[in-house]
């Protein structure tokens, strides 16, 4: 298990009589590992909030020096099974409890570092790699069907299935137990649906949110190592490396800020440095350019290749590894990046017509009574603004549709024309059928459900276990201060409405929180940089003889999971200009995995 993730850095090992636990320290920090007696712990964490644990827990020593494993140790030793529910940070922890005779396992409610195991009778394997525990020999390699027909349809709902039989993940912000009963699994994170937070002034929320996230940032620079951040010209990676920024003018410390931006001449629409220089030249941060003209997507296949835990693999995947293996270089030991900003603050808002369509009065009336409650709103504001003038729009557009004529209905994207219809019989997957993320039923109001179910969509779930794996491979953590459960909290607990409002600039309240702390033209100007023109660029060009490669005497069509003939005039479509289907990608990506991994 060591020697398959040889990136993961140089093992230290705990013994016991029945265990054996190693960790492998990445160059994100030192080992993490702590004994005491027949207690022993490894940790892939970051512990915040270590100053009130360390007097709840009579810990000696500043906070601030206090081994993150040490501090988990001695959670585990006060409150056992229930010490996750006292910890705050990114963590997946292992304890071997000989004392109890029980193998202990969590994850953090964000889900940003992974735990996979596999259980027989003869005994348990963690790790925090599927191919680690592949490389004992004892886990057969069989792929998991129905994972395969899953990610063929664009489903990621199914939060501890893995492409192995046998292989489970441990689902984020819960506790595993595994002993000679067997293995048992259950949350201990719950969001408290009876926590709402109304402030006085409508400001009040963009102060409190703006302290919460410069605390998240803050907690997040551990050791004076240079931090590295990709850099685009939107809001999310704005905001971080301005408070990066801010920070250090304030500390007055000596961290170095290395940011990367995508750079490309030939599609200026793509390129992320006429917004992203703004923040780079207010706090003299350290900028690189990473080429995506030579770095275009399956530029150099099979290099950037899928992992062998998983067939996804990234649309930009060649400029991604460039810019980590950029950032190693660069002595960088932590990679920072905003991938759940777009979750907690996009651009959705409330949608009242919806809920008045459905008949949902209950629903309707706690989002317009929260809606009300806003300072400044008030009823009228409330029903005008997200009731009537919505209700206006909509009778337009039918009105233009009817005098269009009728829009054919395009087919259901979750079934791809290539899908073979023998895969969804022998897995018993059905399409219609959606596991995305639930919000509970004591959460009341439409919109604060909906933001739940943003926040902890399966997608994003697993893309943060994708993500950590591909900085761990180029030997770098994986910081996402967007990710922190303070801020979480903080967007379900406030009216939605506070967030985004129609015909206001998107991320509304973010923005106002980095009022004074991000350059004010960036602050009013950022915007997301889409940049699929390099990705069908490279469809329509650079990457069109490996796609035809691929799509020829497929992998995937001899183990039944989809039609290569369908697949290839969908490519033909996409060559004579025509839109490509949303799972086109994830039919590359799964025959790339199968040709590297399956025959």
């Amino acid at each position: 298990m060591v020697v398959a993730a040889p990136h993961r850095g140089h093992p230290h090992e705990l013994r016991a009589r029945h265990a054996r636990l190693v960790h492998l320290g990445t160059a994100a920090g030192e080992p993490q590992c702590a004994a005491s007696g027949d207690v022993l712990l490894v940790a892939s964490a970051r512990i915040d909030s270590r100053d009130e644990l360390a007097r709840q827990l009579g810990l000696p020593g500043p906070p601030a020096v206090l081994d993150d494993a040490a501090v988990i140790l001695a959670a585990y030793s006060r409150w056992g099974a229930h010490a996750p529910e006292r910890l705050l940070g990114d963590f997946a922890y292992l304890v071997f409890d000989g004392e109890r005779g029980v193998l202990h396992a969590a994850r953090d409610p964000m889900g940003m570092r992974p735990l996979y195991y596999h259980h027989d009778p003869r005994r348990t394997l963690v790790a925090s790699e599927i191919q680690q525990l592949l490389a004992t020999g004892d886990v057969p390699a069989e792929v998991h069907e129905p994972a395969v027909a899953r990610f063929l349809i664009g489903e990621y709902g199914v939060l501890d299935e893995t492409f192995y039989r046998g292989i489970r993940s441990l689902r984020a912000g819960h506790v595993l137990e595994a002993d000679g009963r067997g293995v048992r699994s259950w949350p201990y994170w719950r969001i408290d649906p009876e926590r709402r937070l109304r402030l006085v002034r409508e400001e009040d929320y963009a102060e409190q949110f703006r302290d919460l996230f410069l605390r998240a940032v803050s907690d997040r620079i551990r050791t004076g190592d240079p931090v590295g951040i990709f850099l685009s010209g939107g809001v999310d990676s704005g905001s971080i490396a301005a408070a990066l920024g801010w920070l250090r003018q304030r500390d007055g410390s000596a961290l170095q800020i290395h940011t990367y931006s995508w750079a490309t001449a030939s599609l200026p629409e793509c390129d992320e440095r006429h917004l992203s220089d703004l923040v780079v030249r207010e706090y003299g941060l350290t900028p690189h350019d990473v080429d995506a003209d030579q770095f275009a997507p399956l530029a150099g296949y099979p290099a950037h290749g899928p992992h062998r835990d998983e067939p996804s693999i990234g649309v930009y995947q060649p400029l991604l590894e460039a810019g980590l293996a950029a950032a190693r270089a660069d002595g960088v030991r932590a990679m920072w990046s905003g991938d759940r900003g777009d979750l907690l603050g996009g651009a959705w808002v409330p949608n009242y017509l919806h809920l008045l369509r459905r008949g949902r009065w209950r629903a309707l009336a706690n989002d317009l009574r929260e809606h009300a409650d806003v300072p400044g709103q008030g009823w009228a504001a409330a029903v005008a603004g997200q009731l009537v003038r919505p209700a206006l729009r909509a009778l337009g557009r039918r009105a233009s549709r009817a005098w269009r004529g009728r829009v054919p209905r395009e087919p259901d994207p979750r079934r791809p024309p290539w899908l073979a219809d023998d895969l969804l019989r022998r897995t018993g997957v059905d399409p219609e059928v959606r596991h995305d993320a639930v919000a509970p039923d004591a959460l009341a109001g439409h919109a604060r459900r909906k933001r739940f179910e943003l926040v902890f969509v399966p997608l994003h779930m697993h893309g943060m276990i994708w993500s950590e794996r591909t900085n761990a491979a180029h030997g770098l953590g994986f910081v996402d201060p967007w990710s922190d459960l303070r801020l979480a909290e903080f967007v379900l607990a406030i009216p939605q409405v506070v967030l985004n409002r129609p015909g206001t600039l998107d991320k509304r309240l973010f923005r106002e929180a980095m009022r004074g702390i991000m350059p004010e033209r960036l602050r009013r100007d950022a915007r997301k940089i889409v940049p699929k023109p390099l990705y069908l660029r490279a469809l329509r060009g650079s990457a069109t003889a490996t796609v035809r490669a691929l799509t020829r005497d497929m992998e995937a069509e001899r183990r039944g999971y989809l039609h290569a003939g369908t697949l290839r005039e969908h490519f033909d479509e996409i060559l004579r200009g025509n839109r490509d289907h949303p799972e086109f990608w994830s039919a590359l990506n799964l025959e790339m995995w199968l040709r590297r991994y399956w025959t």
